[in-house]
Formats: C-alpha cells, sequence, structure tokens
C-alpha cells in the first residue's frame, strides 16, 4: 500500500513539475533554429573559372520551439541566376508544408513544437566563379541566393491621438515568447482613408528596434498638422530573430576539357542590393458604432501591386478570427464585415501573412485614430505567485 501511495505521490509531482517548466518556458525567450546541409558537386567549364556547372542536393529543417504561439509565415525569398534552377525532391513522399519557385520558397503556418523540412536540389550553369562567393565564405548556395530567411508571428501596435496637442503615442507589444527585431516602422498622416499613400505623407521613420517577450515599447512622436482631421497609417518590417546554422560538403571538378556546352550570353553575378518587390497591400479596418451594445466592424485588403497575390491569412486579434483569401487579383479588393457587442480593443488592426510585412499598409477608422492592438506583458508577481504556488502545493505533496 505504501508503495502504491509513493507511486501516486510522483506521478502529480511529475505532472505538477512538467506544468512548472511550461510555464516557466513562457516567460522566456527561444530563438528558432533553422538547419541546413548541402552537397555541392562544382564543375568548371573552362580554364579561367568563368562558367561553372553547379549541382547540389541540401535539405533544410525548422522546428517552432514555442508551446503555445504559431509561426504563421517562414518565407525566403530567391534571386537566382538567369540559368539555375531550384526543385524539390520527393514531393509526394514529404514536405507537403513547403511551396516552392523560381522567386521564394514559403512555408505554411508551423505550428507549436512542430518541425518541418525540406528537400531540394539547386542546378544549373553560372558564367562567373561562384565558388569564391559562396563555398570559401562557407555559405551554402541556399544561403547565398536567399536574399532572406523570414519568420513571422503576431505583433501589435498602437496609435494613440492626443487630443490636447500634436502628437501621437505609438505602442508596439510583443505578444509572444519569440524575440523580434523591428527594422522598420514608417508613420504616414493624411486627411482622408486614402489606401495609396506616397512618400509625401511620411512622417516619421524609426528603425532598428529590438523587442523581446512580452515586453511593449512606447514611442512619442510630434505631428506636423493638427490631429484632429487626420488619419494615421503604418507600415512595418519585422520578423522573428532566429539562428542559422548550415553545413556543406563540396567536390570541385576542374577537367573541363571533357566537357562542352552551347555559349550563352555572359551574365553579373547578381547585386543583391538592387532588388524590388512588385508586391504591395493595404488592410485597413473601419468600426462603425451601432448602438451602445453593437458595433460593427469592416475588414478590407486591397491589392494595390501589379501581381496577383494567393494564400494570405487574415487574423483579427479583436476576436481572433481568421480567414484565408486564395487568390487576389491586382487592384482588387475583399472585405468582410461582422457585428460584435465587445467595447474594448475595438481598435485593434488585424495582421496579414503571405507577403513581406514592410509592403502592407495598416489603417484603421475609428474616431480619426489609427491603431492596433495593445497586449501586455504577464506581471512579474504574476510569474513569481505563479511558481510559489506551485512550489507549495509540491511540498504539500511530499509531507
Amino acid at each position: 500500500m505504501t508503495l502504491k501511495i509513493k507511486k501516486f505521490k510522483l506521478l502529480k509531482i511529475s505532472i505538477i513539475l512538467s506544468l512548472l517548466l511550461i510555464s516557466i518556458n513562457s516567460t522566456f525567450s527561444i530563438n528558432p533554429i533553422i538547419n541546413i546541409s548541402e552537397s555541392i558537386n562544382l564543375t568548371y567549364l573552362n580554364s579561367n573559372h568563368t562558367k561553372t556547372l553547379i549541382e547540389s542536393i541540401g535539405n533544410l529543417t525548422l522546428k517552432n520551439p514555442s508551446n503555445s504561439d504559431i509561426i504563421y509565415d517562414f518565407t525566403i525569398p530567391l534571386k537566382l541566376d538567369s540559368e539555375i534552377k531550384i526543385t524539390k525532391l520527393n514531393p509526394k513522399q514529404n514536405f507537403q508544408k513547403f511551396n516552392i519557385n523560381t522567386n521564394k520558397i514559403q512555408s505554411q503556418p508551423i505550428t507549436p513544437n512542430e518541425n518541418i523540412k525540406i528537400e531540394y536540389k539547386i542546378y544549373g550553369i553560372v558564367n562567373y566563379d561562384i565558388k569564391s562567393n559562396s563555398i570559401d565564405k562557407n555559405l551554402s548556395l541556399l544561403e547565398y541566393y536567399a536574399q532572406d530567411f523570414e519568420l513571422i508571428s503576431n505583433i501589435n501596435t498602437k496609435v494613440q491621438n492626443s487630443q490636447t496637442n500634436n502628437s501621437i503615442k505609438i505602442k508596439i507589444s510583443n505578444p509572444t515568447n519569440f524575440n523580434y527585431n523591428l527594422s522598420e516602422l514608417k508613420i504616414y498622416q493624411t486627411q482622408n482613408s486614402q489606401t495609396k499613400i506616397s512618400g509625401n505623407n511620411l512622417i516619421k521613420t524609426f528603425k532598428n528596434i529590438n523587442l523581446k517577450p512580452y515586453k511593449e515599447i512606447n514611442l512619442n512622436l510630434k505631428t506636423p498638422t493638427k490631429i484632429n482631421t487626420s488619419i494615421y497609417s503604418i507600415s512595418q518590417k519585422y520578423q522573428i530573430n532566429k539562428i542559422i546554422n548550415s553545413k556543406i560538403h563540396s567536390i570541385i571538378n576542374t577537367n573541363f576539357q571533357n566537357i562542352t556546352f552551347p555559349k550563352s550570353p555572359i551574365k553579373k553575378p547578381i547585386n543583391k542590393n538592387n532588388l524590388s518587390l512588385n508586391k504591395e497591400i493595404s488592410i485597413q479596418k473601419k468600426i462603425e458604432i451601432i448602438n451602445k451594445t453593437t458595433t460593427k466592424i469592416t475588414i478590407s485588403v486591397t491589392n494595390l501591386g501589379p501581381d496577383n497575390l494567393e494564400n494570405l491569412i487574415v487574423i483579427d486579434n479583436l476576436n481572433k478570427n481568421q480567414w484565408e483569401i486564395k487568390n487576389l487579383n491586382s487592384q482588387t479588393e475583399w472585405n468582410i464585415n461582422y457585428l460584435t457587442s465587445q467595447t474594448l480593443n475595438l481598435d485593434s488592426i488585424p495582421n496579414i501573412f503571405g507577403i513581406n510585412n514592410q509592403k502592407v499598409i495598416k489603417t484603421i477608422i475609428y474616431s480619426n485614430q489609427t491603431s492596433t492592438l495593445q497586449e501586455k506583458e504577464p506581471k512579474l508577481i504574476e510569474k513569481v505567485g505563479m511558481i510559489v504556488a506551485v512550489g507549495l502545493l509540491l511540498i504539500y505533496l511530499l509531507f
């Protein structure tokens, strides 16, 4: 009997310790780790190494280390040379999470603690010595051709107008346990709800803001004109901090005399600082007070760019509603509306995933204010209280 009681207590203790570890984990930051492994085969096709045949077989793995937060977007923008191709290997066996084309590799949302993997092949001919630009710098070919490795989850921004002076307060909060780098935040001021905003409407740019888990920062800004007739819009470029580990194995073949290929024009190396993205999108939220207990919410998404967009995800932080936009053609609009009885946080701007967040203009129409959701950091006393409570329960069970 005594043995059974001890086993029962040990089971209870293990469950409590597991809950404690989960609660402690939620208060500390975590960085996703991207692992890349490549086997690269280079064959020089002439004596001065200005023409190279390449073939690389690689795999990429990523685990979402969070116990609670979804990575809504994992995108690798690509800039390939004109005679280089990238394909997904074994597409019918695995890797259904990934889409791959000549412009980017993109994953579907990655749930908490989920592992994802893709195997790929990069091959073709380049007209310069790619070895000195990649292998000699310990870069895999995927890293060389990638413009970035973008990981996106939720981030919340709120812009509050001051009614007493020409100023606004910007509150940015991180509701996840990821570390964020907000590399750019632009504030625009207009006198109406126009969706196409020019550089002339830009009043301030903030750069290089680090945002720790569950933290909030406040930015104060003097506005150049009266605020009572102004609409404020924002654009942000942000992503989760991550760690990239790469391992490459290379084989260099200089026996070019036995290989002949038809002539092709010489291509210059990629200028990675001269890129353009032909995608821009506007997301607008309109709040209409029907009566004291009912509010109508209208969310509109407009494709302002020349390219058609696919597989966008819209999440409204007000009620955590989620919609998927399969296709959004150029210069077209998608919208949805609903009624709510909520009175708090009505001014939360929805997040949109599936497109470079720097190209998203967010606007809210509500009492001439523009804002997005703010979520508070758990208070220190709440964290300590939770740990103490679990500790007392543990002592009670033991003694």
